[in-house]
């Protein structure tokens, strides 16, 4: 009987009716983008993604599940890598089904929001996260998610649809890339990175060269950067690159 490991934050999803939620939530993918999971585990979830038809590569850190995998999904369109999903590089369209490590997850949604080849995801996150993400009260990469991504709640999840049971609430998210971006990505995430330097103090406080940007765009310069909407931080960016 496999025990779960806690250094790889393994907390295995049991519930059908939440594997079902996502499952449904899974957009219809164009015939060359291949569907990714992150973390299968012991295949639970990963069994109803194949049931489905689905031609499936999965990432998996845990040597230890290889084998239980591939024996039990040998006659699928399985396609199983141990690896570390932060240190591969995938090099065709993809878009990913996974429930991650809550440990991880702000890594590799990181990751996925700056690989061009990812075209969305439907992952499962600590709760938490998943409302800074969506709501109002977020961090520099909520504004990237903001500004690449159309967002959207599948579905809450409570520690009673795992085993073993995480000591926190879990959500379900679904981020689908279809927005134009017209800037660097690069650029603008060390932008954002310097106003959420000290989010408790004046935005301004780590801009300071962007004040007179902050008075052309008629913007308080009392401004918190959680007080700032993402389509203003754009703006405020952009005006920097042209001003020099």
């Amino acid at each position: 009987m496999y025990v779960a490991k806690k250094k790889f934050g393994q907390n295995f999803l049991k519930d059908d009716f939440i594997k079902a939620q996502i499952i449904q939530a899974i957009p219809k993918l164009d015939e060359n983008i291949q569907l990714v999971e992150i973390g299968p585990g012991l295949g639970d979830l990963t069994e109803c993604i194949l049931k489905q038809g689905f031609c499936l590569d999965a990432y998996e850190i845990d040597r230890d599940l290889i084998p239980i995998l591939k024996e039990r999904f040998g006659n699928f369109k399985f396609n199983l890598i141990n690896a570390d999903f932060l240190e591969v590089s995938i090099n065709k369209d993809f878009f990913v089904c996974a429930n991650l490590p809550y440990y991880v997850s702000s890594s590799i949604i990181t990751k996925l929001i700056f690989d061009p080849f990812c075209k969305g995801m439907i992952v499962m996150i600590q709760k938490e996260l998943a409302q800074r993400f969506l709501g109002d009260d977020y961090c520099a990469l909520s504004v990237l998610i903001e500004l690449t991504c159309s967002k959207h709640l599948v579905c809450d999840v409570a520690p009673s649809a795992f085993e073993p049971m995480p000591k926190v609430n879990s959500s379900i998210i679904k981020l689908v890339k279809d927005k134009q971006i017209d800037f660097n990505l690069d650029e603008f995430n060390k932008f954002l990175k310097q106003a959420f330097l000290n989010p408790r103090k004046k935005v301004l406080k780590s801009l300071n060269a962007y004040e007179e940007i902050f008075k052309q765009l008629n913007l308080d310069t009392n401004l918190r950067a959680h007080e700032i909407s993402a389509k203003s931080f754009l703006e405020i960016f952009k005006k920097g690159l042209k001003n020099g």
